[in-house]
């Protein structure tokens, strides 16, 4: 039996030109309204900016966002891969 989970999805970004978009591999909507949509991916945290952003579709289940709105500025933040460890070891490096 295959296992759906997080890691066998991928992640990718759509952008038709530059008014609509799809966004793949969404664990979760962090926040949207009219000039921002936050999202954590299975790649880490995704940040679009623009205007008259409007969600049109969300499926939790398949980590698919569609969305409409113009597009300026779409940013990742940085991947988080858990320290090994902890700070004890950072600070006797």
């Amino acid at each position: 039996m295959e296992n759906n989970n997080q890691s066998t999805k991928t992640h990718s970004i759509n952008i038709e030109t530059r008014n609509r978009g799809t966004v793949t591999g969404v664990d979760k909507v962090i926040s949207s309204n009219d000039t921002s949509i936050n999202l954590h991916t299975i790649d880490g945290g995704l940040h679009m900016s623009g205007k008259d952003f409007k969600i049109k579709k969300y499926s939790q289940e398949e980590g698919i966002i569609s969305f409409e709105g113009e597009v300026d500025n779409i940013k990742y933040s940085q991947l988080r891969t858990p320290q090994k460890g902890g700070i004890l070891k950072k600070m006797f490096k």
